[in-house]
C-alpha cells in the first residue's frame, strides 16, 4: 500500500498504492496504549447497569485458520529482534492482559478479563464468558477500530446461548452511524507529535475511501493538523 513493493498482497487488490512525496513513517499499533483502556472503559460504561456485579470481557484477536495461524507466527518470527522469541498469541496475551488490567485500575467493575476469537490463544472467548456469568452479569466489548456487522456476527456465533450484554462499536463506531472516540484523535497527535516536529499529512487508502475522508478530516480538527 506504501509503493515499497510492486504487487499488492492476495485479498488487498481494492487498495490504492500512497502517491506522495512526503516521509511516511510507520508507528507502533495502538496495542494497549493507556488512551486505548480508557476507551474501552468507556465503550463498558455505556452498557453497564452500575450493579457492582459486572465483569468485562474483552475480545482479543485469533483465528481458528491454520494457514492464518501459521502465516501470523512466521511474520513475527522475521521481527525477532523486537519481539523476542514469543508466539503471535503470546504477543497477544501479553497486550490482552495488559488492558485488562488497565481498565479494571480505572474502573469499579467487579472484574475485567479477556477471551480470544479463535481456539489459538487462551482463553477462548466462550470459556471467558462462561466462566465470568457464574460471578454476575457479564458485559462484551470489543478491540475493533470499527465496528462490524461481521464480527457481531462471529461473536454471536461463537456465545451462542450465553447471557451477555454486548457492545461491538468500537473506537469509531459503525460505517453506518459514526461515533468516533475523542481518545482516537488524542492518540493519533500524541504519537505523531512524537515522530515529527510539525506534522503537515495524513495518508490513508482503503477501500472505504469515503469513511476514511471522514474520519481523518474529523481527526486533523480535532488533534489541530
Amino acid at each position: 500500500m506504501l509503493g515499497l513493493g510492486e504487487n499488492l498482497p492476495e485479498g488487498a487488490e481494492n487498495l490504492t498504492q500512497v502517491d506522495t512525496a512526503a516521509t511516511i513513517k510507520l508507528t507502533k499499533a495502538m496495542d494497549d496504549h493507556p488512551l486505548v483502556a480508557y476507551t474501552l472503559a468507556d465503550r463498558v460504561v455505556e452498557l453497564s447497569k452500575g450493579s457492582g456485579n459486572e465483569t468485562v470481557v474483552i475480545v482479543a484477536y485469533g483465528t481458528d485458520n491454520e494457514t492464518d495461524f501459521v502465516g501470523w507466527n512466521n511474520s513475527l518470527a522475521t521481527n525477532i529482534s523486537r519481539w523476542g522469541s514469543w508466539t503471535y498469541f503470546e504477543h497477544g496475551e501479553i497486550y490482552a492482559r495488559s488492558l485488562a488490567e488497565q481498565v479494571k485500575a480505572i474502573s469499579n467493575f467487579k472484574d475485567v478479563r479477556y477471551g480470544f476469537m479463535g481456539y489459538h490463544g487462551s482463553p477462548n472467548i466462550r470459556q471467558a464468558v462462561e466462566e465470568a456469568a457464574h460471578d454476575g452479569s457479564v458485559i462484551v466489548v470489543t478491540t475493533n477500530s470499527l465496528g462490524s456487522s461481521y464480527v457481531d456476527g462471529l461473536i454471536a456465533k461463537k456465545l451462542k446461548g450465553l447471557n451477555y450484554t454486548y457492545n461491538g462499536k468500537g473506537f469509531y463506531g459503525y460505517p453506518e452511524e459514526l461515533s468516533p472516540h475523542p481518545n482516537i484523535a488524542r492518540w493519533i497527535e500524541l504519537i505523531a507529535s512524537k515522530q515529527m516536529k510539525k506534522p503537515t499529512q495524513i495518508v490513508a487508502c482503503s477501500p472505504y475511501h469515503q469513511l476514511l475522508h471522514s474520519l481523518i478530516s474529523w481527526t486533523k480538527k480535532i488533534a489541530g493538523f
